[in-house]
């Protein structure tokens, strides 16, 4: 089942869809319900990792932000002083 939705675009939007739909030979309103598709199931997949690495590193002993910036100044302080500007 699908919905109507309405909103407003930019023109730049409005051209750069109506090209892609063109190039995919489909309708803009194709090209709109897949990029929605898209973001949603990367949105899903996103929350999905995060949530796992969350009852990962509570079930395992992390590492404390202290203990990470300390080992990073570590390492650079043993670069040569033009890299570590970089």
């Amino acid at each position: 089942m699908t919905k109507p939705v309405t909103f407003e675009l930019s023109e730049e939007h409005a051209a750069f869809l109506a090209a892609e739909a063109d190039h995919l030979e489909v309708t803009v309103d194709k090209v709109v319900g897949l990029l929605v598709q898209q973001r949603l199931e990367y949105d899903t997949w996103f929350r999905r990792k995060v949530e796992a690495a969350i009852e990962s590193s509570d079930r395992e002993k992390s590492i404390p932000h202290d203990e990470i910036v300390a080992w990073i100044n570590e390492l650079k302080s043993g670069l040569p002083a033009h890299k570590a500007a970089e």
